[in-house]
């Protein structure tokens, strides 16, 4: 008698954005990744939610806490196959988990074209306050793959990172079907 190899499934593990982080745009991404890869054979993808998630938003420092220190070590505990950062304003997670077995998606380097002066316009924040935020976005080149939501962002991703084009894929967003115009009968 023989056995067939048990197919398991490969387990994507997705981060999210905390709600203190970021707007509702990034919940709403993180949500519709999750739905689209329930149709993929052979994929079970997971939101991992960290214990810190819920309760009120947290004062400045300890948010800081939470955001650098306590989300990077909670993400390194949990279990996945893949792991997939779903903003790149979460790059600090990248330090604490496996380099090949991680993507992020890129929505935009911004902070990073300021800071490098690459990026002038009038209203613009002063290069030394975006900073903090290029340095932790230089965390991107730690990704095993960049997902990025354009062609711009990445070659940006190429020319202000150095991460080489075989590690940067163009992954346009799509739009929910709920904006999906009805069809005439």
């Amino acid at each position: 008698m023989t056995t067939q190899p048990v197919a398991t499934a490969l387990r994507v593990g997705l981060l999210p954005t905390l709600p203190f982080q970021a707007g509702v745009s990034m919940q709403v991404y993180a949500s519709g990744l999750i739905e689209a890869l329930e149709h993929v054979p052979g994929v079970r993808a997971e939101l991992l939610t960290p214990p810190f998630l819920g309760g009120p938003a947290p004062g400045w420092s300890r948010s800081r806490w939470i955001r650098y220190v306590a989300y990077p070590r909670w993400a390194a505990s949990q279990r996945a196959d893949v792991y997939h950062v779903v903003d790149h304003g979460n790059a600090q997670l990248l330090w604490r988990l496996p380099r090949h077995r991680t993507a992020i998606t890129c929505h935009d380097l911004y902070p990073l074209a300021v800071a490098l002066g690459r990026l002038r316009y009038a209203g613009a924040p002063p290069r030394a306050r975006m900073l903090a935020t290029s340095l932790r976005l230089l965390a991107l080149r730690r990704a095993g793959m960049i997902l990025a939501v354009s062609a711009h962002t990445a070659e940006e991703c190429r020319q202000y990172l150095g991460v080489p084009a075989s590690r940067v894929r163009v992954v346009y967003e799509s739009i929910a079907t709920v904006f999906t115009a009805p069809r005439d009968r």
